[in-house]
């Protein structure tokens, strides 16, 4: 009889142990996740100074903005990249309304192909400054 006590208090502890034990390390890795370094996968670059929406014309629309922004005028390359950026745009299905792409390219370039980007077009000096502050 004393051996089953010992076993059913045993398991107990166990219990109690497993069903603790992610809490306290979920809470240890809150409060130390500095200590730790973790692999990410952001690979975009945040705009520093933020460019205010009201500027462009698009304050209205709540909505997250990739915003491509070639170096040269469109070439194949360019072309490739914003078909790319279309299909992950795709990628989010039912959340691909809540996504919009951008294009902030210079006056003078001229581009065949937008596939759904909404198009910026900057004078030199604008994209200029655009381009060296990314």
């Amino acid at each position: 009889m004393q051996t089953k006590n010992k076993s059913t208090s045993r398991q107990l502890y166990l219990l109690f142990i497993i069903s603790i034990l992610p809490v306290l390390m979920g809470t240890f890795l809150y409060y130390f996740r500095d200590h730790f370094q973790f692999k990410t996968l952001n690979h975009g670059t945040l705009v520093n100074p933020p460019i205010h929406m009201q500027e462009l014309g698009l304050a209205e629309e709540k909505k997250w903005r990739i915003v491509y922004l070639p170096t040269v005028c469109c070439d194949k390359q360019c072309d490739d990249t914003m078909y790319t950026l279309h299909q992950l745009r795709k990628l989010f299905n039912k959340d691909s309304k809540r996504v919009s792409l951008v294009l902030a390219a210079n006056q003078t370039c001229t581009i065949h192909e937008t596939h759904d980007f909404l198009k910026l077009l900057f004078t030199n000096q604008q994209y200029f400054f655009l381009s060296h502050n990314l």
